[in-house]
């Protein structure tokens, strides 16, 4: 059955070209080079390696009154010119429903496409509830995110438009003074692919506002793990200030904890906008991962500018710092508006630091990736 997604959302698509839908994707080619040190993790993979990816979001949605349906689909192919492929694209590791095909799994490629989006969304006057495949984002981190527990980005991700979702009950109530308590439940399966209660997630959170401070308070449990988090938001003078601590009871019984803050600031330099952040992270684990990158120590920082050389260009320099060991990554991106609807973005990520060091193994990087939207 899965090998016909791509036939049956055509159709769905196409049939409804003329009729009330409103029908939207994007097309995107990538290219990425990597340089690994020999004696890198992932020494077993060879040291030069280039790939090039093929993606494409076909984007489907229909409203009814109070009622909305939304349809992505999602299919990427990638190819590598050697004879070794490190690729994420994978199944729904965990997912209640498995709505991805993979026709194509080789050595040096794979096409992998899938519902990436599939949900209906009530939205009453106070009250707004969302079942299916969906994406959340909690949290205030830029690079380093601590509460937003669902797919979060690696800080160094080119592209960013959206989250893999994750089949999930979603429910949102207004209060009458603008507070607002979200709930949700996020079925998942175990490792023999039998709905487990310990694997999925159930989470409350709390959003209000008091004296010019928003704050965000979640109380949640996932993958048998309880959590428990709070997040500042104020403006300080005309920067913004933002603060998320999270606790987590560990497997030996103690308590975890870890936090992430930042302070961001708006500029003209030189009759060129600015925009700069300085953020620091802890983590009392030192075993975090983030979309995918290694984060093994306690203590990082990170800082960015965004400048607009050009109405249609601008400039990212940022670095990530591990502050144990000096080691980090220069972290450089060019985005290009091309057109009305085309842009171009180039990244290149340099690390530095000893040969031991926590970023010094993890290899020289360029990506490419140019995106047209229709």
């Amino acid at each position: 059955m899965k090998r016909y997604l791509l036939f049956i959302f055509l159709t769905v698509f196409f049939s409804t070209a003329s009729a009330d839908w409103l029908n939207r994707g994007y097309l995107k080619y990538g290219f990425s080079f990597l340089d690994m040190p020999f004696d890198s993790p992932t020494s077993g993979l060879e040291d030069q390696q280039i790939y090039q990816r093929f993606g494409g979001r076909l984007m489907t949605e229909k409203s009814w009154s109070s009622i909305t349906v939304a349809a992505h689909y999602d299919i990427q192919y990638i190819f590598a010119l050697q004879d070794s492929l490190d690729s994420s694209l994978d199944a729904d590791p965990g997912n209640l429903f498995d709505l991805t095909a993979i026709p194509v799994d080789q050595a040096n490629q794979q096409l992998v496409h899938r519902f990436d989006r599939l949900y209906a969304h009530y939205r009453g006057k106070n009250i707004s509830i969302k079942a299916g495949r969906q994406a959340l984002t909690w949290g205030h981190g830029m690079m380093f995110q601590v509460m937003d527990i669902f797919n979060p980005f690696s800080p160094v991700a080119l592209d960013t438009d959206y989250k893999n979702g994750n089949d999930m009950l979603y429910g949102e109530w207004l209060t009458s003074r603008g507070d607002d308590v979200q709930v949700l439940y996020v079925p998942r399966n175990n490792a023999e692919g039998d709905l487990a209660i310990d694997s999925s997630a159930f989470a409350t959170k709390f959003h209000g506002l008091l004296f010019e401070t928003d704050f965000d308070i979640l109380i949640a449990r996932n993958n048998n793990i309880e959590l428990a988090a709070i997040g500042l938001a104020r403006p300080i003078r005309q920067s913004m200030w933002r603060l998320d601590v999270l606790t987590n009871y560990l497997a030996e019984g103690e308590l975890g904890y870890s936090f992430v803050t930042n302070l961001d600031y708006s500029w003209v330099w030189l009759n060129h906008n600015v925009y700069g952040f300085v953020e620091y992270m802890y983590d009392s684990e030192g075993q975090r991962i983030q979309g995918g990158l290694p984060l093994l120590k306690h203590h990082y920082a990170a800082t960015s500018l965004r400048i607009e050389l050009h109405p249609l260009v601008n400039f990212s320099p940022s670095i990530i710092s591990s502050l144990e060991d000096n080691s980090g990554l220069f972290y450089l991106t060019v985005y290009y508006d091309w057109m009305q609807d085309l842009n171009a973005s180039l990244g290149a990520i340099i690390p530095y630091g000893e040969k031991n060091a926590s970023f010094s193994q993890a290899g020289k990087s360029f990506q490419f990736l140019i995106s047209a939207y229709f």
